[in-house]
């Protein structure tokens, strides 16, 4: 469905390029590759939760391929919308392949740097868990709890 605006000046103008609803519909035909993300997310959580010492360079490849799936996935994405919308997800897709193949050559430090993202990220929301509990506490009477 395309669109186009009224002559001005008794030039007529070009096409408007495909809205961002029209990706959206576009994008619904694909509604079962979110399932299969859903599904591979899932698998790998649960060999996640099996961790023993032998599965660092496990856990490594497979952030590895998720950053290689979620990077062809922003491209393809890209593929659907137009404008500068287009362009970020093309810049985010290629540096998440770029994420995914650096993490492939070094899994053991791949799992390294997440293991300190996700250290840093439990100090912060302990840290904000700890602000909220004391600014609550004239309001709340289990401020301390959570």
């Amino acid at each position: 469905m395309e669109a186009s605006s009224a002559p001005v000046g008794g030039a007529t103008t070009a096409p408007v390029a495909p809205a961002l609803e029209e990706a959206g519909l576009r994008l619904s035909r694909l509604w079962w590759l979110w399932l299969v993300f859903g599904f591979a997310w899932i698998a790998i959580s649960l060999i996640v939760l099996q961790f023993d010492a032998a599965s660092i360079t496990t856990v490594g490849v497979l952030i590895g391929a998720m950053f290689l799936a979620s990077g062809f996935q922003q491209l393809a994405i890209a593929g659907l919308i137009q404008g500068w919308l287009r362009w970020v997800l093309m810049i985010f897709g290629v540096l998440l392949l770029i994420a995914g193949v650096i993490a492939l050559f070094n899994p053991e430090d791949t799992f390294a740097g997440v293991a300190d993202v996700l250290g840093f990220l439990f100090l912060v929301v302990g840290f904000f868990w700890i602000v909220q509990a004391f600014a609550e506490r004239d309001s709340n009477q289990l401020w301390w709890f959570g």
